[in-house]
C-alpha cells in the first residue's frame, strides 16, 4: 500500500496540496508553514512562531477552532489553558500528509522513489501514534474516566 502512496500516480500527491491550498486561500504558506512545524515535532508557541516567523495567533486560533485540524493540549496539573501548550495535528489526513507526502515532495517530484525506503518504515510505526490519539478521544469524551494530557518531554500521562 505505501507503495501506491508514494508513486507517482498516486492521488495523495496532489490531494493535500489542492485541498489544503483551496481551504486557506491566499495565505495557505503560513498555514502550510505551521502544520509542518507541528508535524516536525515543533509543537510550542515558542518553537513553530520560530519557524514561521511571522505572526501565528490567529493562524492557530483557526487551525483550531475554524478547520478543526490541530488542538492544544496542555500539561495534566497545569490549570492556566495557555500557558505551556502544545499543539497537535488531529486530522489523520493532514497529520499523515504533511508528515510524509509534503515533507518528501522534492524526492517524489525528482523521482528519486528509491530514497523513500526510510520514510516507508516510518510510515509503518505512524498507526500507533494514531492509535494513541483515538484512544485519548475516547477518554477525552469520557471524561469522569480520567484526565489526560501530557508530562516532561511531551509524553502521554493519565491521572486515573
Amino acid at each position: 500500500m505505501l507503495d501506491n502512496v508514494f508513486s507517482l500516480s498516486s492521488s495523495y500527491i496532489d490531494e493535500g496540496r489542492v485541498i489544503l491550498s483551496d481551504e486557506f486561500g491566499k495565505e495557505y504558506g503560513v498555514y502550510f508553514s505551521v502544520l509542518c512545524a507541528i508535524s516536525a515535532g515543533r509543537t510550542s508557541f515558542a518553537e513553530i512562531k520560530n519557524i514561521v516567523g511571522t505572526d501565528i495567533g490567529g493562524h492557530l486560533t483557526k487551525l483550531e477552532t475554524t478547520y478543526a485540524f490541530i488542538s492544544k493540549k496542555q500539561p495534566v496539573f497545569d490549570k492556566d489553558t495557555n500557558k505551556n501548550c502544545l499543539y497537535q495535528i488531529d486530522d489523520c489526513f493532514v497529520r499523515f500528509w504533511f508528515r510524509f507526502i509534503y515533507k518528501y515532495m522534492h524526492l517524489i517530484e525528482q523521482k528519486k522513489l528509491c530514497l523513500l525506503k526510510d520514510v516507508k518504515l516510518d510510515a509503518r510505526r505512524y498507526d500507533d501514534t494514531a492509535l494513541r490519539m483515538k484512544v485519548a478521544a475516547f477518554f477525552r469524551k469520557h471524561p469522569e474516566m480520567m484526565r489526560s494530557g501530557y508530562g516532561i518531554h511531551g509524553v502521554s500521562v493519565a491521572d486515573m
